[in-house]
């Protein structure tokens, strides 16, 4: 049961991601795409059980893992915190890397905070 737990927690960010339809010329800062991933996180039922330490190091973690490496609109995105945007047309190869980027990313931070997660408040 913990485990089906910290896969959904795992899955979120990456179910939740999509390519905005338009955005910024700049590309957002760190800690803009750390705090849309929490947003993100913030909005599945399971977190608010879940030490709020464990999620902003989980959050952080998954940040570092993801930026440089990830596209600028999807960095943009998540920084939108929305979950509901269609992947733009033409962008669709974009978009599969990323999201591959961003599983590996939440996978590995899950691993490595898998004990603070699986604890709740």
């Amino acid at each position: 049961m913990l485990r089906k737990k910290i896969a959904a927690l795992v899955a979120i960010p990456t179910l939740a991601f999509f390519l905005p339809a338009c955005g910024g010329d700049e590309k957002p800062s760190k800690e803009e795409v750390n705090k849309g991933l929490t947003k993100i996180l913030s909005s599945h039922p399971l977190t608010p059980k879940r030490s709020h330490v464990a999620i902003k190091k989980y959050m952080a973690c998954t940040t570092d893992e993801i930026y440089g490496k990830m596209s600028e609109d999807s960095l943009k995105a998540i920084v939108g915190g929305k979950r509901d945007l269609k992947v733009r047309q033409g962008k669709e190869d974009q978009f599969e890397r990323d999201k591959e980027i961003l599983a590996k990313a939440t996978s590995k931070c899950a691993t490595k905070f898998n004990k603070e997660l699986s604890q709740t408040k």
